[in-house]
């Protein structure tokens, strides 16, 4: 019963890791994604950038470009914070605020996400953290600049929630595998060890170890334990080695069992300043108020929004209620014209016939 269970939490341990893991890479998978789609508006608005100043310079129509143009930087806009204006030789600028120009009249300085290195504090070896960078100076990331918009979020889940998660759950089992193991290891192993006539153990007719056994496989350090912890080998092969008393030949004696049942109430993590329930209870409780905090900004920048184009709408003087009411009266005027000139037509018939 006790090695199944403890299976059992080992099993859960890896579980959470591993979905963690999956959130992790589908948090990459969505930056690289979203890096793509950003290089692919500011190419289109290079481009548009180039056809409206070639048309501008031979005297052609450049409206229709310049609201496209202008659809792909309120596109890019939601990805992050972004600068604009027409620079001295009538070139349009993008600039992403804080970080550097991205679009500058016909050409881009395109953006690439990437890997740093993984000799961090809570990183896995070999994962390292998730920076965005400009293709061209690869060696100076601009994350720190990306605080909103689509990549922004993306990169702080990823880079942050995430994260910090998984190494709230590796704390979690590095400290139950060191507190457990600590305690098991004082006990004795369920085997009757043979006494001499003046009660002395003989240590040499009992097959296996006595004491000193570790419950789960020792970790040598803190990151990945919630994917490496396990049984150890000696409890795995043998129910005998799960040491359950303190003293030897003690078949009533429980008291290894029962301290190993206290540490969910000791204070064994966060250098003794926590429990393996608070601990617990603490990364998910981060995990609720990120997601409140997320719903309250995003509802309040969709009032925002919502304004700013309301403001935006009646600086440009475009009412979509406005304009169908005159499509409606154009198009009456129109029918009414039409009636007019086709009674002219027939008046001047009758006239003409009236000559003939």
């Amino acid at each position: 019963m006790v090695r199944d269970n403890a299976s059992l939490v080992v099993k859960d341990f890896k579980r959470i890791n591993e979905t963690i893991t999956g959130l992790k890479d589908h948090a990459d998978r969505s930056i690289e994604a979203t890096v793509v789609d950003i290089n692919s508006l500011a190419k289109n608005i290079s481009k548009l950038n180039k056809e409206i100043v070639r048309l501008e310079n031979s005297g052609g129509e450049t409206g229709d470009l310049r609201d496209q143009r202008d659809s792909a930087v309120r596109t890019l806009s939601e990805f992050f914070k972004i600068h604009t204006y027409e620079d001295n030789k009538g070139e349009f600028v993008v600039n992403i605020v804080g970080a550097g120009s991205l679009v500058a009249g016909g050409s881009v300085n395109e953006l690439q996400a990437g890997k740093t290195s993984a000799e961090l504090k809570g990183l896995y070896e070999g994962e390292g953290r998730t920076e965005i960078f400009f293709k061209k100076k690869s060696n100076s990331p601009i994350t720190s600049q990306l605080k909103s918009g689509k990549i922004g979020a993306l990169i702080e889940s990823r880079n942050n929630y995430i994260l910090d998660l998984r190494s709230n759950l590796d704390e979690i089992a590095y400290g139950l595998t060191k507190a457990t193991n600590a305690i098991h290891e004082r006990g004795f192993a369920n085997r009757k060890i043979p006494q001499d006539q003046n009660g002395n153990y003989i240590l040499n007719d009992v097959s296996g170890p006595l004491n000193g056994i570790e419950f789960f496989k020792d970790l040598n350090k803190k990151e990945g334990a919630s994917s490496q912890i396990d049984l150890s080998d000696l409890v795995k092969g043998d129910l005998n080695n799960i040491a359950t008393g303190l003293e030897p030949n003690s078949p009533g004696d429980n008291r290894i069992s029962i301290a190993i049942s206290k540490l969910q109430h000791e204070k064994v993590l966060g250098e003794g300043s926590s429990t393996f329930e608070e601990s617990y209870l603490s990364s998910v409780g981060k995990i609720g108020l990120a997601r409140k905090k997320v719903k309250i900004d995003f509802e309040q920048s969709g009032g925002i929004l919502a304004q700013a184009k309301s403001i935006k709408e009646r600086l440009s003087g475009v009412s979509l209620d406005e304009e169908t009411a005159n499509m409606v009266k154009y198009q009456h005027a129109y029918d009414a014209s039409a009636r007019v000139i086709r009674t002219a037509d027939e008046m001047f018939d009758s006239v003409i016939g009236m000559l003939g």
